[in-house]
């Protein structure tokens, strides 16, 4: 927790490992938004607006007569 609220400076010995860990993350949460996202437009008649922040998705199913 003290990573987050008190993240090492840049500078600090520890700021490289941290950022790149931080950054690794985070990429890998903004694929996985994407993924979801992609994955859900790729279905007929779901639509589906990328992941923002959270993990959650919401598509919208519309019924195809």
């Amino acid at each position: 927790m003290d990573c987050i609220a008190a993240p090492p400076k840049e500078g600090d010995p520890s700021y490289p490992l941290w950022k790149k860990e931080k950054d690794g993350v985070l990429r890998s949460l903004n694929e996985r938004a994407t993924m979801v996202a992609e994955t859900f437009n790729s279905m007929e008649g779901i639509s589906c607006q990328t992941v923002q922040g959270a993990m959650y998705a919401f598509p919208r199913v519309r019924i195809l007569a």
